[in-house]
């Protein structure tokens, strides 16, 4: 139980530390530096458990992985910067939406009545900020309720 409160606390840190900063540096210098800036954690767990063996089936889609959370964290730091809070980080609802879509499609498991209308509410409520974004003067609102559709995608 500790455990999980400090990784609660430590996340939720890292959370608005990335936050504050998404307007202090260009979007790929601080997905670099945030990249980076996990490697000794990594390191540290590898040599905790002694060995990190990766089967050869797994290089294709771990890079794949790789590549598209680098393409979505850049451009979650790029929705920071142009969007609105209120009006941007909400899309990222659409994730669990896009994933159940995706595992029901690939799956052939259907998807049932309550879950369709979830998804429906929050794809709805997605769409009114979409419509918000369009109508609002700022044209920051509308590219980054955008932006991070596109990352909800990727993620």
């Amino acid at each position: 139980m500790v455990l999980a409160l400090l990784s609660a606390l430590c996340w939720g840190l890292f959370d608005l530390a990335r936050k504050f900063l998404s307007g202090s540096a260009p979007p790929g210098v601080l997905a670099f530096a945030i990249l980076v800036g996990q490697v000794p954690l990594f390191a540290t767990m590898v040599w905790w458990e002694g060995s990190m063996a990766i089967d050869g089936a797994y290089w294709l889609p771990g890079l794949s992985n790789i590549l598209l959370n680098s393409i979505a964290n850049v451009l979650f730091l790029h929705a920071l910067q142009v969007g609105h809070y209120g009006t941007s980080l909400p899309m990222l609802g659409l994730t669990p939406v896009l994933a159940a879509l995706q595992f029901a499609l690939t799956s052939g498991n259907p998807i049932s009545s309550s879950e369709l209308f979830g998804g429906l509410l929050v794809v709805g409520g997605a769409g009114c900020l979409l419509l918000y974004g369009a109508s609002n003067a700022n044209r920051g609102v509308l590219q980054g309720c955008l932006t991070m559709g596109m990352v909800a995608a990727l993620w």
